[in-house]
């Protein structure tokens, strides 16, 4: 469209089509309001940043436009419109951002051509000298692409530059992808570029407080464009109406004059909303402008959704093909489809765990927590479920749950539940199929032949579980080779994992650790039913088969008087094992069976220490729990605990030696203030890393890679600094020695 749109125009142009339509908008568009937003006048930049145009051009712009409309502020077109006076169309000119060429350039154009225009600059731009941060962002991103130095991009914008080539077709994706971001996200996106160009490439320079009260004093308007250009939406409304309320009042305390108007960052349809336009209010604005393409009719028209018309340097042609009302609507109805279109969640199924409403496991933790999240930002989530696994209703916590039957059998329940789930997925309306867990993997290239995306998610290595036979572990072995042939792309939950399968097939998979949501401690209550109280006991929480090596703990504790151990969980086809610890524990063992609710959570909130004595892990969703509760953990020395202990603070002991775990637990319940201290550091790393909106925020933006076809990028023995090898969340975890 943009390379076919200069064509349109001089044809239109020529054959007299828009000389006659602009004269029929003249004679007869009395209640007709355009508005024109543009950003700098000056050479076109090379430097990602927003179009430029040239001040000849914008010359030819204003005397082709002041011929035929009313060019006034936006606050004089409102005032015009509001009492219904206007005898030709009017057309306000716009700003946006506060570069310096609006008051050297633009300013002394407007003014030889008596023409007014309005300016809405970001305040940091005045105070701060900053551009908005999706300039700064591409700048960066254009200088290390300058240099070659494409590879220092963060991921996984640069999966977006491996992706799309040379050029700036991935400086503009990438920019796009960072803007569906948090801000939090955004601002470690824009400082870790910052740090890797070390300022080499600054975008164009912005007004000072003096430029912008000369813009005043020459007759102009004055709007906001907020603080620090946040794309509103992904704000809380606290957040929105501080943002909003600092611009405002700090714009009126540098020029002494009120500030009732603004415009929307970005201000596509999924940037600004009904919720958004409230706290507009409340900040105290009037008005607004958005980007959404279109002509204001006095007859029908909302103040905070007033259209505006973007401007690069088009040539007239170009410009009044565009300002034809007719033109306009047609061309903001194919913004409006494009955006529904984008804002249409992306519809995701869930296969391989038993269901959601209880934490059988780690995978039903995360169908729920992060299947809710997903939910909760517009996708569609699917959870396949067995029907003894499934809650009551149709929906849970936004989650469709979807029944499918299976048989009850040690060996052949989830392979069944598996096939049946697929074989139902692939006639319906899905766009991405997740698979979990080795053994589903095999199942995953079937969706792709009904056009749909799929990925595989492990979570452990469950050929290593003692519970299989030597038949089952032969399968989930060869699961490992169909986890990275059958699917678009596979993630792991651990570094170790990670590792793992890039050294076995040397390809990359993607690792999106499992998360934990805040937790509120409670007082003991329902749990004194098991003669429980406060921190008299050790706890280990979850499924009781061979491989979480409880027998090795119930040994450990034996030696261990006025504390006991307490086994929270259930059966796994493991029943013979749990009759094993049943005849091997003493009396200072408890058996709770499954928890939920707020038995579990009194259970996690009142424990001494947490202890998992496991020989196999994925990232042991459980200890994740635990370190949020504020628990000191105690685990064995393997690779997948070590990794979570090493970055968050805990104990560990030598795996199967009973000596060395009742030494560590003595050690614990000795000096429980010291342990309690281990805990409280692992509970603020945890929730800085480990946090469920942090972890669905990755994953979707690895859901959106995969849906675009770079799921599985070339393997990178070495993460970019700073990434701390995640490679989907946009922005590297922050480094615990800088005081993040």
């Amino acid at each position: 469209m943009s390379r076919a749109w200069p064509v349109l125009g001089r044809l239109a142009w020529w054959s007299g089509l828009t000389p006659i339509a602009s004269r029929r908008v003249q004679r007869s568009g009395a209640s007709l309001w355009t508005v024109l937003a543009y950003h700098r006048v000056g050479p076109r930049a090379s430097d990602g940043g927003p179009d430029a145009v040239s001040p000849d051009r914008f010359r030819a712009h204003l005397r082709y436009l002041k011929a035929r409309y009313d060019v006034v502020t936006v606050g004089q077109a409102l005032e015009a419109l509001q009492r219904a006076g206007a005898r030709r169309p009017l057309l306000s000119v716009t700003f946006d951002d506060g570069y310096r060429d609006n008051v050297t350039a633009a300013l002394p154009i407007l003014q030889e051509e008596g023409c007014r225009a309005t300016l809405f600059p970001t305040l940091e731009a005045v105070e701060e000298g900053l551009a908005p941060w999706p300039h700064r962002l591409a700048a960066g991103l254009t200088w290390l692409a300058q240099q070659g130095r494409t590879a220092d991009w963060p991921e996984p914008l640069r999966l977006l530059a491996e992706r799309r080539g040379n050029g700036s077709a991935p400086i503009a994706a990438a920019v796009t992808e960072a803007k569906r971001l948090s801000g939090e996200e955004c601002a470690r996106l824009v400082a870790e570029v910052d740090r890797r160009t070390g300022g080499a490439r600054p975008p164009a320079e912005m007004l000072s407080a003096d430029e912008l009260r000369r813009w005043r004093d020459a007759g102009m308007e004055i709007g906001s464009h907020t603080h620090r250009h946040p794309i509103l939406t992904r704000l809380s409304s606290s957040g929105r109406r501080a943002d909003l309320l600092a611009s405002r009042q700090g714009l009126e305390k540098m020029l002494g004059s009120p500030v009732r108007l603004l415009a929307y960052p970005n201000g596509r349809t999924a940037d600004w909303d009904g919720a958004v336009i409230e706290d507009a209010r409340a900040a105290g604005y009037d008005a607004a402008v958005t980007t959404i393409e279109g002509v204001a009719s006095g007859a029908r028209f909302d103040p905070f959704r007033i259209p505006r018309i973007s401007v690069g340097d088009d040539d007239v042609p170009s410009l009044a093909l565009r300002l034809l009302p007719g033109v306009a609507r047609a061309r903001a109805r194919w913004h409006a489809r494009r955006s529904a279109a984008a804002r249409r969640g992306l519809s995701i199924a869930f296969i391989g765990g038993r269901g959601v409403g209880a934490a059988y496991s780690g995978i039903e933790r995360y169908y729920e927590e992060l299947g809710s999240r997903l939910a909760a930002n517009g996708s569609e989530v699917i959870a396949y479920c067995r029907p003894r696994f499934a809650p009551e209703g149709k929906t849970w916590r936004g989650i469709v749950v979807r029944r499918v039957p299976t048989v009850r059998s040690k060996h052949f329940e989830t392979f069944v539940h598996t096939v049946l789930s697929t074989l139902d997925v692939c006639f319906r309306r899905v766009d991405l199929v997740q698979f979990h867990a080795l053994g589903s993997s095999p199942f995953a290239w079937l969706p792709r032949l009904f056009g749909k995306r799929t990925i595989v998610s492990v979570r452990g290595l469950d050929w290593q579980r003692a519970k299989w036979g030597a038949l089952a572990r032969f399968y989930l072995r060869f699961c490992e080779t169909t986890s990275m042939v059958c699917p678009d792309a596979t993630a792991v939950v651990s570094r170790t994992l990670r590792d793992h399968f890039e050294a076995r097939f040397g390809r990359s998979v993607r690792y999106i650790p499992n998360g934990v949501a805040h937790t509120e401690r409670l007082r003991p209550d329902a749990i004194r039913r098991f003669g429980l109280g406060e921190r008299d006991y050790f706890l280990y929480a979850g499924r009781l088969s061979p491989e979480k090596g409880l027998h090795v703990a119930i040994d450990a504790h034996a030696g261990i008087d006025g504390v006991r151990f307490v086994l929270a969980g259930g059966s796994s086809y493991s029943e013979s094992y749990m009759a094993s610890l049943r005849e091997q524990a003493g009396e200072g063992v408890v058996f709770t069976g499954f928890l939920t609710g707020a038995p579990l959570q009194e259970i996690y909130s009142n424990a001494l220490a947490f202890v998992l004595p496991s020989c196999m892990e994925g990232l042991s969703v459980a200890l994740l729990e635990a370190m949020s509760y504020g628990l000191p953990v105690i685990a064995s020395d393997i690779p997948e605990n070590r990794e979570l202990v090493d970055e968050c603070g805990g104990y560990l002991f030598r795996l199967d030696d009973v000596e060395d775990l009742r030494r560590v637990m003595r050690e614990v319940a000795a000096a429980p203030e010291a342990a309690r201290l281990v805990g409280e550091r692992a509970r603020q790393r945890v929730r800085e890393r480990f946090d469920w909106d942090r972890i669905a925020a990755e994953t979707a933006a690895f859901y959106r890679e995969v849906m675009a076809g770079s799921g599985r990028a070339p393997l990178a023995h070495e993460a970019p600094a700073g990434s701390n090898g995640s490679a989907a969340g946009g922005a590297a975890p922050a480094d615990p020695a800088a005081g993040t």
